[in-house]
């Protein structure tokens, strides 16, 4: 018994889904974003799970229920023989988890590295030359040498424009004159001026509507494929279902004051159907193993 309720702790954790232990805490995953270590070396991001005493994510009373299929009083009489077995001297050990003591949670290396695969060592960032930079500069001094250059024409000079070239006369005895005939050349560039405008101007492309979010009820109980705390992962794992089953059709629900976003696969009346079709759909394959229930 403790070896299973072990596990039902590790694959939630695994699937990135925070689980409360009554009477202990909430183990949560949060991803830490990539940082520069320096100018040279950036940390990966990387998943830590944490304590928190705060109730955050599914009670595991409520996992082993639905795992188990048996009633909430009898999945609250298998916590109570876990906690006690797994309890010693104020410290929780939860084998291929880790251990909790003094209110702080130690990982252990197996779910450190399921959540962690790749090497989380800083990555070294090869110099590059700031083409940007650079090309800046030389157009920079490309347009001092033409302004010296417009400073020694002769009295006569060929000025180009996008049309053809014309003939400007520069009178040398006016130096007022001469800032005039300066003006010409730059007024014949605007054009394209103008066109870098539209380049660098974004396009009022189609900007994808907001999908429409639906409200949890009261009384209802739905079959949860996972908890997100950014709504672009719940659109993503809303396609992913959908795209490789055609007769399921996924919502996204507000979750937790609106501060989580869930994804259902199926919203019931009562718990027992929404249990019988959670255990239908772990038949069809592991792709639905994870599925748990919520009721309002």
């Amino acid at each position: 018994m403790v070896e299973q309720v072990n596990k039902l702790i590790f694959n939630t954790l695994c699937a990135g889904r925070d689980i409360y232990i009554p009477q202990v805490g909430s183990l949560v995953v949060r991803c830490i974003s990539s940082s520069l270590q320096s100018s040279k070396r950036l940390v990966p991001p990387r998943y830590r799970v944490t304590l928190t005493g705060e109730q955050r994510g599914e009670s595991l009373v409520e996992i082993i229920a639905q795992s188990a299929n048996v009633t909430t009083e009898r999945a609250e009489d298998i916590y109570r023989q876990w906690l006690n077995a797994v309890k010693r001297e104020g410290v929780v050990t939860i084998e291929d988890v880790g251990h909790i003591e003094d209110k702080s949670f130690n990982i252990s290396p197996q779910l450190h590295n399921i959540l962690n695969p790749h090497s989380l060592e800083p990555i070294v960032l090869k110099p590059r030359t700031n083409w940007g930079v650079v090309a800046s500069l030389v157009a920079t001094l490309i347009g001092v040498a033409g302004v010296i250059a417009w400073q020694l024409l002769p009295a006569k000079a060929v000025v180009e424009t996008q049309d053809a070239p014309m003939v400007v006369e520069v009178e040398k005895s006016d130096s007022v004159v001469e800032q005039s005939v300066v003006v010409e050349p730059v007024q014949a560039i605007e054009p394209e001026i103008e066109v870098v405008a539209e380049v660098v101007e974004p396009a009022p492309a189609a900007v994808a509507p907001e999908p429409e979010i639906g409200t949890l009820t009261k009384g209802k109980s739905y079959i949860v494929w996972g908890v997100y705390s950014q709504i672009e992962n719940a659109r993503k794992y809303k396609e992913l279902v959908e795209s490789r089953y055609q007769d399921i059709s996924c919502t996204i629900y507000h979750y937790k004051n609106n501060t989580l976003y869930m994804v259902a696969l199926a919203q019931t009346d009562t718990r027992s159907e929404a249990l019988g079709i959670t255990r239908s759909l772990k038949e069809r394959g592991k792709f639905f193993e994870q599925l748990w229930v919520c009721t309002l």
